[in-house]
């Protein structure tokens, strides 16, 4: 019999989806229990008063709820939960105009009010299956009060009999249902519990995947930047001696291209890098006073070799209102104006102007490039900010990363990107951000005037790097600026070569054999040498300049080192007393 059930109940749940299978089961289920109950009660009771209607009717309700079960075996699911409401509401109300006062069948309106729940999804068919249930009250209410149809006749031993069965029935019922609204739930809760932990595993991977890729991105960018930075100086030192050199006048278009390459491909090792620092949750801001003048002008003279090899011109022009200096986040500002410069250069048409205008008001102060380019359709607006999105335009087709970066450095600066465009006649971009002004300090190449006003004639500096091919040209610069260059290769040398030679400056790179740039630095400030200013030169993106700051160094930079930010970067030092540092 149990098999038989069984069986029963899942007929027509055979290839259909989890959601439908259960419930199948359900409309299976209660018409099963509707029939056994009304096979069991309606005969008992029959037999107990004797009464026609009341046996033809039970027989009826196991025909009809049986018809149910014969719909889902012939596939007509919805037919099938219509029916069960339809076929449950008409028997109340038949059973209840029946016996009338003689049986409180209004409790089952709470096995009618729940089956629409279990069953329907639908809004509408809740509602209307709602609106079949209150009508049906409503009449037995009504019947009860106003007397229409007149219940059959029973003694008080029937009466109480008949009660007691239908009260036994319409608890079952309401039993049943509960029960599997409580089941309902906790399958639900099951899987949301389920899919709870395999969230927090799939978020768990993906963090380590983030963090594996940023670890593989910074690495990667480290031992980039090392022969990079060998090549890059060449390339500057050789562009630096054009005017100079007679000779190598035939290779002018080739050098300018060699240099537009270089700082193409510094920016794009920079985006890279910061990418993963961000996605990482590493890229904190760290606010120091910005010369802005000095700050746009010394970004565009390093950018005028890219355009002047596309022969484009940069014009910049900083509006009256903006304040001599600000506080900023200095490394983040400059890759984001570095990232919408190089795509302003890189977009727009030849022989034309990219412009960069720097404005003012009360609450904020911005930034504005603009090319004159093809511009960007309306429709690629909405995706320029997506990460791996890339524009073509004129055969210049980007990594995708450098606009997105630009998004969500400004986002963490707390500014705003606008951007404005019409089809052929180019593309701006205004960034704003809060407006911070300040009084003037010396905090990094830009705030201490022009890199091209620096003079190290004379000075004894020590260049520290195990590398000798990159510490060899940085070297030849240094020394074509009039300096005197020692070199060491280990902390340990270091320290022998201070105490030979009077040395003004200390150029240090942070991977050294026997110890690390930051230790150095350390044991140096234990020393007699303390008061020997230091920039600390590192390829490793993770030492931030605060890390360098706080370890004694005067500054720091970035690998591949831009030779005319180091150039000023020196002077800057030369000009900080002991008692200042």
């Amino acid at each position: 019999m149990s098999y038989s059930l069984k069986s029963i109940r899942h007929i027509g749940t055979s290839g259909v989806s989890e959601t439908q299978k259960k419930i199948i089961l359900i409309v299976n289920t209660i018409s099963i229990i509707t029939s056994l109950l009304a096979l069991t009660a309606g005969t008992f009771l029959f037999m107990l008063t004797g009464k026609a209607a009341i046996g033809i009717a039970a027989y009826a309700e196991v025909g009809m709820f049986s018809s149910i079960i014969v719909m889902n075996h012939f596939k007509k699911y919805g037919v099938a939960r219509i029916a069960i409401h339809i076929f449950q509401n008409a028997t109340v109300l038949y059973f209840g105009l029946l016996f009338g006062k003689h049986v409180d069948v209004k409790l089952m309106i709470v096995f009618l009010g729940i089956i629409p729940l279990l069953l329907f999804t639908d809004k509408h068919v809740k509602i209307t299956c709602s609106i079949i249930t209150c009508m049906t009250l409503f009449i037995l209410e009504y019947n009860y009060q106003y007397p229409i149809f007149e219940p059959i006749s029973l003694s008080l031993h029937e009466e109480r009999i008949s009660r007691w069965v239908s009260l036994a029935v319409i608890l079952f019922l309401v039993m049943v249902v509960v029960w599997f609204n409580e089941e309902d739930k906790r399958k639900a809760n099951e899987s949301l519990s389920h899919a709870n932990h395999k969230l927090e595993q799939l978020t768990e991977q993906l963090q380590q995947s983030v963090a594996s890729k940023a670890k593989y991105v910074q690495q990667i960018t480290h031992e980039i930047r090392g022969p990079f930075n060998a090549i890059f100086s060449i390339a500057q030192q050789l562009l630096a001696k054009l005017p100079t050199l007679e000779h190598f006048k035939q290779f002018e278009e080739d050098i300018q291209t060699l240099n537009a390459g270089c700082y193409q491909t510094l920016t794009i090792i920079n985006s890279a890098l910061d990418l993963s620092k961000l996605e990482a949750g590493t890229y904190p801001v760290t606010l120091t006073t910005i010369n802005v003048r000095s700050w746009i002008n010394d970004i565009t003279a390093i950018f005028q070799y890219i355009a002047s090899h596309k022969q484009v011109t940069i014009k910049t022009t900083v509006r009256p209102s903006v304040p001599s200096y600000l506080k900023g986040d200095h490394e983040k500002l400059t890759r984001i104006v570095n990232n919408l410069l190089y795509n302003a250069i890189k977009f727009t048409s030849k022989n034309s102007t990219v412009t960069i205008t720097v404005d003012s008001n009360e609450m904020f102060w911005s930034i504005s490039v603009s090319d004159q380019g093809k511009g960007i359709a309306k429709k690629e607006l909405d995706e320029a900010f997506k990460i791996f999105h890339s524009t073509s335009t004129n055969s210049a087709e980007g990594t995708g990363l450098g606009l997105y970066f630009v998004n969500e450095t400004i986002g963490l600066l707390k500014g705003k990107i606008e951007v404005f465009s019409h089809p052929g006649q180019g593309c701006t971009f205004v960034t704003r951000f809060p407006l911070i002004a300040t009084a003037p300090h010396v905090e990094s190449p830009s705030d201490n005037g022009s890199i091209a006003q620096s003079n190290l004639k004379g000075k004894q500096i020590l260049l520290i790097d195990d590398d000798l091919m990159q510490a060899t040209y940085v070297k030849k610069y240094l020394e074509s600026n009039g300096a005197v260059v020692h070199l060491a290769e280990t902390g340990k040398e270091s320290f022998n070569q201070l105490d030979k030679h009077r040395v003004d400056l200390i150029i240090l790179d942070n991977t050294l054999p026997d110890t690390t740039g930051i230790e150095f630095l350390r044991a140096l400030q234990k020393s007699h040498f303390d008061l020997i200013p230091v920039i600390m030169v590192t390829a490793d993106n993770n030492i931030r300049r605060e890390d360098a700051i706080t370890a004694g160094a005067c500054d720091y930079l970035l690998k591949p080192i831009i030779l005319k930010e180091l150039r000023a970067m020196a002077a800057n030092c030369f000009q900080i007393t002991p008692t200042e540092k």
